[in-house]
């Protein structure tokens, strides 16, 4: 299968970001510059372990951007 007939799906666009699942399974993660491509577990562990160290800095008083649109 070509690169040309990978399809994305945006799961959800943020301020800084956005998440994609192509349809070859893969999560495309995009931060400016910087872009990820990973399968769907090790999306989820990251995700995750980036949710709990957001839950810290946040009970350590950093606000951060609630810019997050999900998508349908």
């Amino acid at each position: 299968m070509s690169s040309s007939n990978c399809r994305h799906t945006t799961i959800v666009v943020g301020e800084t970001c956005r998440v994609e699942r192509c349809s070859r399974g893969k999560i495309h993660l995009v931060l400016g510059d910087l872009s990820l491509c990973v399968s769907e577990s090790s999306f989820l562990a990251t995700a995750t372990a980036l949710g709990v160290a957001a839950r810290r800095l946040e009970a350590e008083g950093c606000h951060g951007i609630a810019a997050t649109r999900l998508l349908c």
